[in-house]
């Protein structure tokens, strides 16, 4: 069965491309988008399948020939962080040697590297996949006084670890 989480009016944006959306907006602007979510969550799983199964499920992969920029930066730095946070995230304390078996924190510059340059360990925390990607898409700032990341929204969560800012 395809119901469930992830399912109604925004699940359907996992499945179908911005055109094949606006294509559907189009049709049916009329019906208020609680009928809309309603017709959704009531349709059975075949009319769900069949639906699916009309969707182009090719695929391929290419090759590219491109230029990109290169970080050179010594990894040593980020290595000894690393090592001295044992390899957990700064600001949630996870490390996911356990249960998992791997060390998967990140250095993140807290002044972008790419505008900055600055490699020097007061311009790096090492945070988890998850914190950095949430740092990134939430336009963080660090606020090196309250040693705490402040979001876009207004949010700010502190660092749990700090051994070196």
């Amino acid at each position: 069965s395809v119901h469930g989480k992830g399912s109604g009016v925004w699940g359907l944006r996992n499945i179908l491309s911005n055109q094949e959306i606006q294509l559907f907006k189009s049709n049916i602007s009329h019906i208020q988008e609680q009928e809309l979510e309603s017709l959704i969550q009531n349709a059975s799983d075949e009319d769900i399948n069949r639906t699916l199964s009309n969707f182009d499920h090719s695929g391929s992969i290419e090759l590219k020939q491109t230029f990109r920029k290169i970080r050179k930066v010594s990894r040593k730095t980020v290595q000894y962080l690393k090592e001295i946070y044992n390899y957990s995230c700064q600001i949630c304390g996870v490390n996911h040697q356990h249960p998992y078996g791997v060390n998967v924190v990140e250095a993140h510059h807290i002044e972008y590297f790419s505008i900055s340059l600055n490699h020097q360990p007061s311009n790096i925390v090492i945070l988890c996949p998850t914190h950095h990607r949430l740092v990134h898409a939430g336009k963080a700032i660090f606020d090196r006084d309250k040693k705490v990341f402040r979001y876009i929204n207004g949010f700010e969560e502190p660092l749990k670890i700090n051994k070196h800012l």
